[in-house]
């Protein structure tokens, strides 16, 4: 194997143990697999071990990804049989086409495909597409409301009279998408009364600090004996506001205004402030936990209300086909051995973009326990920088909790740091901005990898500043397009062509 960097060769030969890959863009990432296929292949026939291409599963995010990676092994292993006197990559050329280089959905469809009795599925089932599925949620979201509405639900009159009808509906249409992570709070009340409990000794911690100002005559300068005076004529009445209603601190935070934050005192007026923010914002919890606790329970409700929903019209969504995938695994031991024993190697690209579910699901392919990783088959490739999907779900620490879980268990966590695609000068800029705005800390989901350039060229960047506050915002954006044209104008007189050009905007 020629042509490949130290970390990519260990990414790509190191096949019995666990492996964690972060790839930032344009590190040769998708050669890599492809490479690393190939060598399972190889390494298995000269160990007299044969591994066949439908034992490895390979997993990415797009059809489209899926495709070309397909087509890149078929091609590498075309380009193998002139010496192929054996006929072994003729087989393997078969052999890929009964294997898994699919998306994740693709593996959770053909799962259920060939196991819908285990889970009660009619073996023709068919997928929604993502605008189906969304049309669908829309109208059970709505029914579900008028349905509740006409029955006088206590929890959804209480949202209606708080938020009004359409208030509500778009709240839920919201808290729709994130339902899993409320769902996983659990029961609030038991929180809720824990905060209560902390209320008495907070109460009686600021009327102790408020009283003792009442006792101090060492504050010295005008201004604040003057504060300490007016305290004490109206401090009973301040400790009786405190003691009977803890939102009611604008009897003393007048006077503790005004007090200088002096050496002497600067510490207990610290204290009381922190005090002060702690009983107003338990105020505003127990003003809210009422309207909590019923978007719990509506989401509860509406969470089984869709489901019986879409098993009443046999209609099955995306984010069902992970569900079910890992129910079946998990519940079904012949099942999740059968796939275990079947797949070999498990190889995941873009796993920045996955998430809990599907973690879940990969770890059930590789041993018995969904939470912790076992066995040697795992290959997973990420870049945390590069995670943009979570609007659909995607946990970026889902990739950082099992680059950890390798770690742990004595496999190999690799970073490939080689740029084959951008210029030195355009990547060493990029590394001293995102060096500031990520930061090197490791035990973030996300930290700063500085990219090395393997492309060298002369041109250096140039940075047009334009003078810009809220008040000039519409001028700065004219002054910010002249310079920008100015500058294409003066490249264009030096023999750049306008069509080698290109303006990139923020979304």
């Amino acid at each position: 194997m020629s042509n490949f960097t130290p970390q990519q060769l260990q990414a790509i030969t190191t096949i019995n143990n666990n492996v964690s890959v972060s790839a930032g863009a344009g590190s040769g990432k998708t050669r890599v697999l492809v490479e690393r296929f190939l060598h399972i292949l190889e390494a298995g026939k000269k160990a007299k071990k044969p591994i066949s291409a439908k034992e490895i599963l390979a997993i990415t995010f797009t059809r489209k990804a899926a495709g070309e990676m397909k087509e890149r092994v078929r091609s590498s292993m075309e380009a193998k049989l002139a010496g192929d006197m054996d006929g072994f990559w003729k087989e393997q050329l078969v052999e890929l086409e009964r294997g898994q280089i699919t998306t994740i959905h693709g593996f959770c469809n053909r799962l259920l495909k060939e196991n819908p009795v285990e889970l009660g599925l009619d073996p023709a089932f068919t997928l929604a597409e993502e605008f189906e599925a969304e049309e669908y949620l829309q109208n059970c979201l709505l029914d579900f409301v008028r349905q509740g509405l006409k029955q006088q639900r206590t929890e959804l009159s209480l949202l209606t009279n708080a938020y009004g009808i359409n208030g509500t509906i778009s709240q839920l249409q919201s808290l729709v998408g994130q339902m899993d992570e409320v769902l996983a709070f659990g029961d609030l009340t038991k929180s809720y009364q824990k905060i209560l409990q902390d209320e008495p000794a907070a109460k009686a911690r600021l009327c102790s600090l408020v009283a003792a100002f009442a006792h101090r005559d060492d504050l010295g300068k005008n201004k604040t004996a003057e504060a300490v005076a007016l305290l004490k004529e109206n401090l009973q009445d301040v400790v009786s506001g405190i003691q009977k209603e803890p939102s009611d601190f604008t009897a003393y935070d007048t006077y503790l205004g005004k007090l200088r934050s002096t050496t002497k005192i600067k510490a207990q007026l610290e204290e009381i402030r922190s005090l002060k923010d702690s009983l107003l914002n338990l105020d505003v919890d127990r003003a809210a936990f009422p309207l909590v606790e019923a978007w719990q329970k509506v989401l509860q409700d509406f969470a089984i209300y869709y489901r019986t929903c879409k098993e009443q019209d046999d209609f099955l969504t995306y984010d069902d086909l992970e569900e079910l995938a890992v129910k079946l695994l998990q519940d079904n031991e012949q099942v999740r051995h059968k796939y275990q024993e079947r797949y070999a190697y498990i190889m995941v690209d873009e796993f920045q973009d996955t998430n809990d579910r599907q973690r879940q699901l990969i770890y059930l392919l590789c041993g018995d326990d969904a939470a912790k990783l076992q066995g040697h088959k795992l290959f997973v490739v990420g870049d945390p920088k590069q995670s943009i999907y979570r609007f659909r779900g995607a946990d970026v620490s889902v990739f950082a909790e099992v680059r950890q879980a390798i770690r742990e268990q004595g496999g190999v966590d690799i970073t490939l740091p080689d740029n084959f695609r951008t210029v030195d000068s355009i990547l060493n800029a990029c590394n001293e901005v995102f060096e500031n705005l990520l930061g090197t800390d490791q035990r973030q989901d996300v930290f700063f990898e500085p990219l090395v350039p393997h492309n060298q060229s002369e041109v250096k960047p140039v940075l047009l500043r334009v003078p810009y506050d809220k008040e000039t915002k519409p001028l700065a954006r004219e002054l910010e397009a002249a310079a920008v044209a100015r500058h294409i104008k003066k490249l264009h007189a030096q023999g750049e062509a306008y069509g080698g050009m290109a303006i990139l905007l923020s979304a």
